[in-house]
């Protein structure tokens, strides 16, 4: 918009912004006690990674670059061990005025049809942090 002035801060992750942004914590006690940070895709076509290990943390799993395989991470983090009601929340275009989330349960994140600017956090710290609520407030805030 004309007259905004607007500042680029190096070193904030996406992921994090989008939790601030809706009061969420990416580690939590109760529910993950640390972070793993994966891209959605690589030069070359999909990474090769240790699902099963993955599967198996109470780690918060952050997904960049993701929005064209993340049904695919999904389904090999469920074949993998993952609960198919395990919560997943879509956040695009983070900081950005037409800034958006969405949450999905595993199972449903076929539904998923935004654009190449999301961040993907799946996990348990979604799971009783009345999610549903701060985005709504968070959303209705604009």
């Amino acid at each position: 918009q004309p007259g905004l002035k607007d500042e680029v801060v190096p070193g904030v992750r996406a992921a994090c912004a989008a939790a601030a942004q809706i009061g969420l914590a990416l580690t939590d006690r109760g529910h993950a006690s640390g972070v793993v940070y994966i891209t959605g895709h690589q030069k070359g076509g999909m990474p090769a990674y240790d699902w099963k290990a993955i599967a198996a943390t109470n780690f918060t799993v952050v997904v960049y670059m993701g929005a064209k395989h993340i049904a695919h991470i999904v389904c090999r983090l469920l074949e993998s061990g993952m609960d198919r009601d395990m919560p997943v929340l879509a956040a695009s275009d983070i900081g950005h005025s037409d800034e958006n989330y969405r949450l999905f349960k595993a199972q449903d994140i076929h539904e998923f049809c935004g654009g190449s600017a999301t961040v993907f956090i799946i996990g348990n710290v979604l799971k009783n942090a009345d999610i549903d609520k701060k985005i709504t407030s968070f959303m209705e805030s604009f």
